[in-house]
């Protein structure tokens, strides 16, 4: 007998999770983490497994015996919804295990949505997630085809910025990797005025890297820490010679978010607008004039 697809018996395991306190028995827990493993591996209702995963996250680490079977879910390719809440349910289980995270991060190079799901929870588990986050920064380019950078750079970059600044020791190691340079550079970016004053020199220092990709994003991570960015002044008048558009553009908008302190930017400036014409040098301009 079922009803709306769940069987009697799951819907009263259902109501036993939503009843079960956090006092209860060792050997409550474990029975009904066992119960919902069964349901989580069953094959007869779908949609009972990605709530046995959901139950299985809100009970916490209580529900440890349960990542073996969560992991193995992860392998569910053509099951979203499974995938998802067992991503979830890991990083709410196991937000200590380098091993469990690991595996999440694995998932930020996917090409589907469950890649901001594992981005998501890593940077829930917070400075524990930093080692595996910094392994995947590494970008690579494909040149067979249509140039294009590969990696979990855009991914793995985001998550350390949004950890913040206990990331950012790892972030400044990362930076003088060439692989992983654009990534941390990302990471920089995202975390803005946090990263300040410690990393403004080190992006000074690949302010003329030959990659123009690093460059830009470099000159970003440099545009959004405003005003403490200040020391970058005379690399960042330089780069509005950048052989790159973009990059003189990104590196003209710096100055401006910097304002009145990069006066000594403006004749430069100027000779680019003339140059260019472009809004964002410009806006620049205006910024750094502003009283």
């Amino acid at each position: 007998m079922s009803v709306i697809g769940l069987s009697i018996p799951w819907m009263l395991g259902l109501a036993a999770v939503a009843c079960l306190g956090d006092g209860a028995e060792p050997a409550e827990d474990k029975a009904l983490v066992q119960r919902l493993i069964h349901r989580l591996q069953a094959a007869d209702y779908p949609g009972d497994r990605t709530r046995a995963a959901s139950m299985l996250g809100d009970l916490g680490p209580r529900a440890r015996i349960a990542v073996p079977a969560l992991v193995k879910a992860l392998d569910k390719e053509n099951d979203f919804p499974l995938r998802d809440e067992a991503v979830k349910a890991l990083g709410a289980i196991a937000p200590d295990d380098p091993t469990v995270l690991r595996q999440v991060a694995d998932l930020l190079a996917e090409e589907s949505e469950i890649r901001t799901t594992a981005q998501k929870t890593l940077v829930k588990a917070g400075p524990r997630a930093i080692p595996v986050l910094v392994e995947k920064l590494e970008a690579r380019w494909d040149r067979t085809g249509e140039e294009e950078i590969l990696g979990t750079w855009g991914m793995a970059g985001p998550a350390l910025g949004e950890i913040g600044r206990p990331a950012l020791p790892a972030v400044l190691r990362a930076l003088n990797d060439s692989s992983r340079r654009m990534g941390a550079a990302e990471a920089l970016r995202v975390m803005g005025k946090q990263a300040a004053p410690d990393a403004v020199p080190a992006l000074i220092a690949h302010a003329k890297d030959p990659d123009d990709h690093v460059r830009c994003t470099v000159f970003s991570a440099l545009a959004a820490m405003g005003p403490a960015a200040s020391l970058a002044i005379p690399a960042l008048i330089a780069a509005l010679d950048d052989p790159d558009g973009i990059c003189a553009e990104i590196a003209a908008s710096a100055l401006g978010a910097i304002g009145p302190a990069a006066r000594s930017a403006l004749p430069a400036l100027e000779r680019l607008l003339q140059k260019k014409g472009s809004p964002i040098v410009k806006g620049a301009i205006e910024r750094i004039r502003k009283p």
